[in-house]
């Protein structure tokens, strides 16, 4: 299951589907606001985007799946795995956070989809997210990405910055070590020193057995590879 980020739909995943689909049945979506999914009217939190997702699993009588998921989606996979962990068997962050200050970039955004729509947007995201030289050399790929965040509606990119804003509460964060610049972010997965120290006591003797473990809600999952693993 595949989760974007803000500004975007489910075509951003499109240069994966062939790899993944050798290995697995693929579950893309389109978040509240975004792509042809609907709009809501007022804030939306990071716990209203879980809910969605965890109804479009049980619309479609799926019990379980992995979770590749890129920044705002990053962060509903997070607050997924502690609220919902039973619904996963792993979960692949990527760029993303627990929250992204500072909050007053994020009012900037919902003045800016505000007051100029979100087509405003297309040039300022599209640079930052793609290199100059790639930038240059793929417009197609520019014109692609510039659609998805213009066909974006108001009330749906105003509901998921403000989503953002507010992030995911530290208990509910399965990022373990505070970066001081950027908040939670993926390059701080790692456990203190004491909690690795006592986490490889308590690991199973395996070949297989993870290096790191995070310890969440009593529950406790596995870092490896680049994958947070649900351990039964």
């Amino acid at each position: 299951m595949h989760a974007g980020t803000f500004l975007t739909d489910f075509g951003m995943w499109d240069a994966q589907v062939a790899g993944f689909g050798r290995h697995y049945r693929l579950l893309r979506y389109d978040a509240r606001g975004h792509g042809d999914t609907q709009a809501t009217q007022g804030a939306y939190s990071i716990g209203l985007l879980v809910e969605d997702a965890v109804a479009l699993l049980d619309a479609l009588a799926i019990e379980r799946v992995h979770f590749v998921c890129l920044s705002m989606g990053g962060m509903i996979a997070q607050l997924l795995a502690s609220k919902h962990p039973e619904r996963l068997l792993s979960v692949s962050l990527c760029d993303t956070a627990c929250r992204l200050p500072p909050e007053s970039a994020w009012d900037e955004r919902i003045n800016l989809a505000l007051t100029k729509g979100t087509a405003a947007f297309m040039q300022p995201m599209t640079r930052r997210w793609l290199t100059p030289g790639f930038y240059a050399q793929h417009p197609e790929i520019v014109a692609k990405l510039g659609a998805m965040i213009a066909k974006t509606s108001v009330s749906g990119a105003v509901g998921c910055v403000e989503a953002k804003r507010n992030g995911v509460l530290r208990g509910e964060c399965v990022l373990a070590r505070p970066d001081h610049r950027h908040g939670y972010t993926t390059a701080s997965l790692r456990t203190s020193r004491k909690s690795r120290r006592d986490n490889r006591q308590d690991a199973h003797s395996n070949d297989e057995a993870p290096s790191q473990y995070i310890y969440l809600h009593k529950r406790r999952f596995s870092f490896k590879n680049n994958h947070l693993l649900l351990n039964a």
